[in-house]
């Protein structure tokens, strides 16, 4: 059986059940998968496919910048693709956790403060502002790190992330979910993202009578431009941060300011399990806080 993306994709929609966008992110895999081997001499690699190019293709994943949920998905498509071709005798031999602790290295207490986030706001506003180009790409930064911190938004949902899915006046920001498992189907599930504190308000102000923005119809073009903008934070202030940090954040200072667990996992579209053992990081202040509240007048 030949390669043919058509008939993997028609495969995973079909046999797999499988959302679109998971069904998008697996081809994009395997292309840079079909890719590393083309560029080493072998034309057709994935119809060539054999255990030991697997095992050099996973030495190079696991020693790649990629990130760990970036791993796993190439994992998940190589699998997914190798019952496509029937092959089961071809095993994928990684070991996740490693490559979970190589990708966690360096990593370890690195959680946004309210202290960190004021370095991050004093520092974008010392951005140049010369011309019409560095001052919109210090809005456009500006932007991406106060969306970020405000909501808690994955940073595929900024991008995707339109002009008509925010509604100031009522309060809110409506995020698309992944679509529904039927083949095709134009549905999705949506949750909405309260707009509370005034300076997201004033952001997305800003936003939404900005002449680029309406030219361009979206606040970001790609991950790769979020990513970028905090790898430069992270280097100039010297100091741990990635995107993903901004969504721990969030959630945290919702469960610590009181918020129930049902209504934050609705709001960050994530189960309460996830929420409270991943995303969640009490400091002593916020335990300390919440066991006075508990026990205040109880004690003569």
């Amino acid at each position: 059986m030949k390669y043919q993306e058509k008939d993997i994709i028609k495969w995973f929609e079909d046999t797999r059940s499988l959302a679109e966008k998971t069904i998008t992110n697996y081809v994009t895999h395997l292309r840079h998968m079909e890719k590393y081997f083309q560029v080493r001499g072998i034309k057709n690699p994935l119809n060539e496919l054999t255990q030991e190019m697997l095992d050099q293709y996973m030495i190079h994943l696991s020693k790649g910048t990629f990130s760990y949920g970036n791993k796993k998905i190439f994992i998940a498509a190589i699998s997914n693709y190798l019952r496509f071709m029937e092959n089961e005798k071809i095993k994928i031999k990684v070991l996740i956790k490693k490559t979970q602790a190589d990708f966690m290295k360096g990593r370890e207490n690195a959680y946004l403060t309210p202290l960190i986030i004021e370095r991050v706001r004093k520092y974008l506003n010392s951005l140049p502002e010369k011309n019409w180009q560095q001052l919109q790409n210090k809005k456009t930064k500006r932007w991406i790190f106060e969306i970020l911190i405000n909501t808690g938004i994955r940073r595929s949902e900024l991008v995707n992330l339109k002009l008509d899915d925010i509604f100031i006046e009522e309060g809110f920001i409506l995020i698309g979910g992944q679509k529904t498992m039927q083949s095709h189907s134009q549905n999705r599930i949506w949750r909405k993202v309260p707009i509370v504190s005034d300076i997201l308000r004033n952001i997305l102000e800003e936003i939404i009578s900005n002449k680029w923005i309406l030219k361009n119809k979206s606040i970001v073009k790609n991950t790769s431009e979020i990513n970028n903008l905090f790898s430069h934070l992270a280097t100039a202030l010297n100091i741990k941060l990635h995107a993903h940090l901004t969504r721990h954040f969030y959630i945290t200072k919702c469960l610590s300011d009181g918020i129930p667990p049902k209504y934050v996992a609705n709001i960050v579209g994530d189960s309460i399990s996830t929420i409270l053992n991943c995303y969640y990081h009490p400091t002593h202040e916020d335990i300390a806080k919440t066991m006075k509240g508990l026990y205040e007048g109880r004690f003569i």
